[in-house]
């Protein structure tokens, strides 16, 4: 139903252990977490995540920053009001 996807950059593993570790938690889970590495650190990681959008098909996508907690229900709540 919901993918979230994470682009992160070298150096931020501890960031984005947490990151899924809240996307995980959630009470809604995700159909898939999506992550990719940024290997040119060029700050472009928004090209980073539209290559994540392109290897799903969820029709409802999540981006989430690397460095953001999801709180518990925050999938249930998107859900909620996606109708």
């Amino acid at each position: 139903m919901i993918a979230v996807i994470t682009a992160t950059i070298p150096g931020r593993e501890d960031m984005l252990a947490e990151c899924k570790a809240s996307v995980a938690a959630q009470t809604l889970p995700a159909t898939e977490h999506l992550v990719a590495l940024d290997r040119e650190m060029k700050g472009r990681t928004g090209r980073v995540a539209n290559q994540l959008v392109k290897r799903t098909d969820c029709e409802w996508l999540a981006p989430f920053a690397d460095d953001d907690l999801m709180l518990p229900k925050h999938l249930e709540t998107l859900a909620a009001h996606a109708a």
